[in-house]
C-alpha cells in the first residue's frame, strides 16, 4: 500500500515565516509591555475619583466580546470629564452604576478602573498567538531539515 504523505516544504521558507511571525509577536509584545508601565503609571500618579456609567457599546472582537463603557466623573477641579474605557465583557456596568476611576489630571480622557476591574487585551492575544505559530513553524523548519538531512541524496 502507497503512501500518501504530504511533502513538506523546503525549510527554508518555513524558517523565514516563523521568524517573521516571532519578530512580529515581539514587536506586539513591545507594546503590551509598555501600555502595561503606563497603566502602572497612571494608577501611581493618577487622581482617583468616583465615575457614573452614562453610555456602553458592545462590540465583537476575534477572541471574546467587550464593553466601551463611557463614565462620567468630576475632576479635582469641579469640572465634569467623561471617558470610555473598554472593560470585559462579563464585568456588569449598566448605565447609572458608579465605579472608582483614576485619570490623568493632564489629559483627563485616559482613565482606568482603580478596583483592577479586568480589560480586554486583544493585542496580547494576538502577540500570544502570531508567536506561537512561529515556534510551531520554525520547529517544522527543524524537522523538514532534518528529514533532507537523513534522505539519501540522488547523486
Amino acid at each position: 500500500m502507497l503512501s500518501r504523505r504530504r511533502a513538506l516544504p523546503e525549510p527554508t521558507p518555513l524558517f523565514f515565516v516563523g521568524g517573521l511571525l516571532l519578530a512580529v509577536a515581539a514587536l506586539v509584545g513591545f507594546g503590551v509591555f509598555r501600555e502595561a508601565q503606563d497603566l502602572d503609571r497612571l494608577r501611581a500618579t493618577g487622581m482617583h475619583t468616583g465615575a457614573t456609567v452614562v453610555d456602553y457599546r458592545v462590540h465583537f472582537g476575534k477572541s471574546h466580546p467587550s464593553d466601551d463603557v463611557e463614565f462620567q466623573f468630576f475632576q479635582a477641579n469641579g469640572d465634569p470629564a467623561w471617558a470610555w474605557l473598554e472593560v470585559s465583557h462579563h464585568s456588569n456596568l449598566p448605565i447609572g452604576k458608579k465605579i472608582e476611576l483614576i485619570y490623568d489630571p493632564a489629559k483627563s480622557s485616559r482613565v482606568a478602573s482603580a478596583d483592577g476591574r479586568p480589560t480586554p487585551n486583544t493585542a496580547r492575544d494576538l502577540g500570544v498567538t502570531l508567536g506561537l505559530v512561529g515556534a510551531v513553524t520554525i520547529a517544522l523548519g527543524v524537522y523538514r531539515l532534518a528529514q533532507l538531512r537523513r534522505a539519501p541524496s540522488n547523486r
